[in-house]
């Protein structure tokens, strides 16, 4: 979907000031990916922090 859209944004812009439109959107997607692929990894320690805080809470929720 993501590349379908960068594709099209490819083929439809010209010139100088497509060009760094196009070069801000690919930068976006990379960072878009590393993040993704970031939160991928800690998933599990993610997933432990907020249930340590859940039962951590659970005695003042009742």
């Amino acid at each position: 979907m993501v590349t379908s859209y960068l594709f099209n944004l490819l083929n439809t812009v010209r010139g100088e000031k497509g060009q760094g439109l196009v070069e801000y959107a690919l930068i976006l997607v990379l960072v878009s990916v590393v993040l993704i692929g970031a939160l991928g990894f800690l998933a599990d320690d993610i997933e432990a922090a907020f249930d340590a805080v859940g039962d951590a809470l659970a005695p003042v929720a009742g």
